[in-house]
């Protein structure tokens, strides 16, 4: 998964709400998902190909301290962005 990049899909939009929340809009399926302020961060960094490496290094940088499951988290939201059609991989 590491060597996998990830890219938010082309038909995809990232509207922040406020400070709180956002959603990611697929302009084809009408289907949205809500994201937190970390996801939104998440979400971000997938404007351009990147693997999880890199995402990790984005997230360092925007935030003050990342926990030790964070890349698993990372892990298992994107595979989610994926399976649901909101993010497109790259190998």
């Amino acid at each position: 998964m590491k060597d996998i990049k990830y890219k938010l899909g082309q038909n995809i939009v990232l509207r922040v709400e406020d400070d709180d929340y956002a959603i990611l809009f697929n302009v084809d399926t009408g289907g949205t998902f809500v994201l937190t302020p970390s996801a939104v961060s998440i979400c971000r960094s997938l404007e351009n190909f990147c693997n999880i490496d890199e995402i990790m290094v984005f997230l360092r940088e925007e935030f003050d301290s990342i926990n030790e499951t964070a890349e698993m988290d990372v892990k298992n939201f994107i595979k989610d962005l994926v399976d649901k059609g909101f993010a497109e991989t790259l190998s």
